[in-house]
């Protein structure tokens, strides 16, 4: 990730579909690993806005990715070379060596807790059950786009031992509008409308934590970028060529989306880092269990008053607020 002409830091790439190649066009994924990963040190346009905000730096430059792919290039979900099952998924990644996971997909359940939550529950305290003792793997989650009705959790988000992201606003008050149709965003202490809410059907807060998911710039993919798979301009039509789904203009390195999706590798990011502080800083030579890791995320946030709600508690509405890296540690 970050200047093409340089080789990157993509461990693996497994394919759980029946495409023939396990990379997109769409953009989907590669924005989001933009937002948890993406390294920039250059100057000027498009790499740098007027103020100097770097448009590719993601939250955790340094760290190294991978990417399994579960969504075919026709855009339906198949994980059919990963034996069609959660378990089978999830222990792919593990064998190549995945400490954690970032998860920007799910499906419409209201909020239950399904046989896909049940499996993610399990497999974070063990990734790999035929092997003796416990190989944890934290699982992070999007919430969905299915709000702001209560009740709206998506799963397997909806599971209690994963870590489920919603969506803050961000700081880009600009008056424009994206092809989501998410119009200006311009405080980062509020919600989303679109974020969907909790509880669970069984009472549970959820989401834990939200990060921002407005108008969130990262990569585009490269050099056959679509913009299928990501908000871009408010005239992206979603098929190629991406010229639409760019942003800023005269550009090609970059796009922009809206979604629960793109908070929840923010939160990634965060956990990479507070991964790597923990076994070098605050414990040497530990890791951190998904348990404490999940924790020392929580401990960061602050409650935050939802869109079209007064609450300021983590009840049926908002959740959690924006993760601080400042208050983690």
């Amino acid at each position: 990730m970050g200047d093409p002409a340089n080789p990157d830091r993509v461990v693996y790439m497994n394919n759980c579909t029946f495409d023939l190649l396990g990379d997109g066009v769409a953009g989907h994924g590669n924005l989001n690993a933009g937002i948890v990963g993406g390294f920039n040190n250059l100057n000027g346009f498009p790499y740098r806005d007027d103020n100097g905000y770097s448009f590719g730096l993601g939250v955790s430059p340094y760290t190294r990715l991978a990417s399994t792919k579960i969504f075919a290039n026709s855009g339906f979900y198949d994980i059919a070379a990963c034996g069609n099952t959660d378990e089978g998924v999830i222990g792919a990644s593990y064998a190549m060596g995945a400490t954690f996971t970032t998860n920007s997909w799910g499906a419409p359940v209201g909020g239950r807790y399904d046989v896909s939550a049940q499996i993610y529950d399990a497999f974070t305290r063990d990734a790999a059950p035929l092997t003796v003792g416990n190989q944890e793997m934290l699982h992070i989650f999007a919430a969905g786009n299915d709000g702001p009705s209560q009740g709206s959790i998506r799963s397997p988000g909806t599971a209690k031992n994963v870590l489920t992201v919603g969506a803050s606003e961000n700081v880009r008050d600009n008056g424009i509008a994206d092809g989501c149709n998410t119009v200006d965003s311009n405080n980062a202490n509020d919600m989303t409308d679109f974020s969907s809410r909790g509880p669970t059907t069984d009472g549970r807060t959820k989401p834990e934590i939200v990060a921002p998911g407005a108008h969130i710039q990262g990569p585009s993919s490269q050099p056959e970028f679509s913009g299928g798979g990501v908000c871009g301009a408010a005239s992206n039509n979603f098929g190629s060529p991406g010229d639409d789904a760019l942003y800023p203009a005269g550009q090609t390195l970059y796009t922009w989306s809206s979604g629960t999706s793109h908070a929840t590798p923010a939160v990634a990011g965060a956990a990479s880092l507070v991964y790597e502080y923990y076994g070098r800083v605050l414990n040497p030579g530990q890791l951190p269990s998904p348990a404490m890791l999940k924790a020392l995320l929580l401990n960061s946030p602050r409650y935050m008053a939802g869109e079209f709600t007064n609450d300021t508690l983590a009840q049926c509405e908002p959740g959690l607020g924006p993760h601080r890296h400042g208050g983690t540690l």
